[in-house]
């Protein structure tokens, strides 16, 4: 243990900071959307089973953590929060790999915790950070363990998978990665080598359900992946606001990180020889723009965007140090385009988490924002023993989880059907409040996180 400490007490005090901010923000958030309606399907309601929202892994562990310690946010979220250590874990032991000056691999690891979206993920029950600790550890197994048998990989492998079915293709690609990596110990086959295609055969098989499962969703139209817009201005776009979003600021900002990721990737793959690391996030990032491009024009996939697109900020991170790690293996006079090349994104990177991080919202859902705070209101404004409140569709679920946890009974149970004229409080949103000008509502308070105001009826409702 005090091997260990001494090891990574660097990266130890980068990280547990860090990790408070998001058992901080998991255990204080309220719960978003659809958080909510997963949480509806650990308690038995099957309408929601069959939808793009039950991320298996996910609900699986909820109904455990449910189980154990209670519906509160934290317990919900904890899967989570534990796949942020797992995700902590790999990052360091893909970094301290590298051959480089030990302070630039503290900086490249503070690098990888400062997305403030896969932050948001590691603190939310759902099943994106989950995927995405996986895939991570799984990139660690493929490349820092020489072992001929790898039960590991495949099941980090299968583990991101059931977590989240949006990240098939770059589970596909590190699968094909690691059979082309050990291709000597799986070919040919041999009695005396049988047992070395166990966990690739063992793995196709295990896949077969999901698989199948993307299969229905896809038929049903639930491949809520992103947008039809061309992929610069969706994928691209999306992910450079995921990895640095103050790149945003520059003229230009989209086009010059295009060709910067690119030209980026181009490198990686020549410094195969150099750097496994920047050579396999390479591979990595064309095989899954090459693959989600085939499956827009042949299968009408969206171009996948936020947090289907999660994995490319740290992927990014990656592919940058691999790459310094090339340029400073190679000669003394390529350090200096190394650090030109740390210089043009990290400052970048640390500057829009600075900006990004808070106390109060994730990216994804800040309309849930003030769920409790809106009750609370409510609470303290009412006249009558029972209430009734009009919301925006999306806020049902959130409001109905907590209706019942906190067993607030003086709250009618909440619908998706919008907002009428017949409730006794009104939630509206501010960018829609003019809509409801000719009803007879008194203005309660203003939750400008959320975008949301909260108005209580004059009329008494039955």
């Amino acid at each position: 243990m005090k091997a260990f400490l001494k090891q990574y007490r660097i990266a130890l005090l980068l990280f547990l900071p860090v990790l408070a901010y998001v058992v901080y923000r998991a255990a204080s958030l309220s719960l978003t959307h659809d958080e909510a309606l997963s949480f509806t399907i650990v308690k038995g309601d099957a309408t929601w089973k069959v939808t793009a929202n039950h991320h298996w892994l996910n609900t699986w562990l909820m109904k455990l953590t449910h189980g154990l310690f209670g519906s509160s946010e934290l317990a919900l979220r904890l899967p989570n929060v534990l796949a942020f250590v797992l995700y902590g874990w790999a990052s360091a032991k893909l970094l301290r790999s590298l051959t480089l000056p030990r302070h630039l691999v503290y900086v490249a690891f503070a690098a990888m915790l400062s997305s403030q979206l896969v932050l948001d993920f590691f603190g939310l029950a759902r099943g994106y950070g989950l995927a995405l600790a996986f895939l991570i550890a799984a990139f660690h197994f493929l490349l820092n363990e020489d072992h001929k048998w790898k039960p590991r990989f495949f099941a980090a492998l299968l583990f991101s998978f059931y977590a989240n079915f949006s990240f098939l293709v770059p589970i596909g690609i590190l699968a094909f990665l690691e059979l082309l990596h050990r291709q000597s110990n799986y070919l040919p086959i041999r009695k005396t080598r049988w047992k070395q295609l166990l966990p690739p055969l063992l793995f196709g098989l295990l896949m077969l359900p999901g698989v199948q499962r993307l299969f229905f969703l896809s038929a049903q139209g639930q491949l809520y992946l992103g947008s039809d817009h061309d992929m610069l201005h969706s994928t691209v776009f999306s992910w450079m606001m995921t990895f640095a979003a103050s790149i945003n600021q520059m003229e230009d900002a989209l086009i010059y990180f295009a060709w910067l990721v690119g030209g980026m990737s181009f490198i990686g793959l020549l410094l195969w020889k150099r750097s496994k690391l920047a050579a396999y996030s390479a591979v990595l990032i064309l095989g899954y723009l090459l693959g989600m491009e085939l499956l827009h024009q042949f299968k009408s996939i969206p171009y996948p965007v936020e947090r289907s697109i999660l994995f490319l900020s740290p992927l990014t991170s990656l592919l940058l140090w691999g790459i310094v790690e090339g340029f400073w293996s190679l000669h003394k006079a390529m350090r200096v385009p190394a650090i030109l090349l740390i210089l043009a994104l990290v400052p970048a990177q640390f500057y829009s988490f600075s900006e990004e991080a808070n106390l109060r919202y994730t990216q994804n859902f800040r309309g849930d924002a003030n769920i409790k705070q809106l009750l609370k209101a409510v609470d303290q404004n009412r006249k009558e023993d029972t209430v009734s409140i009009g919301i925006p569709w999306y806020l049902e679920p959130s409001m109905n989880y907590y209706r019942r946890k906190d067993d607030l009974t003086w709250l009618r149970p909440l619908n998706r059907n919008g907002i009428s004229d017949t409730f006794s409080f009104y939630v509206i949103e501010q960018s829609t409040e003019a809509t409801f000008n000719g009803l007879p509502l008194t203005f309660i308070d203003s939750f400008p996180t959320s975008g949301m105001n909260l108005f209580r009826r004059d009329v008494r409702i039955p």
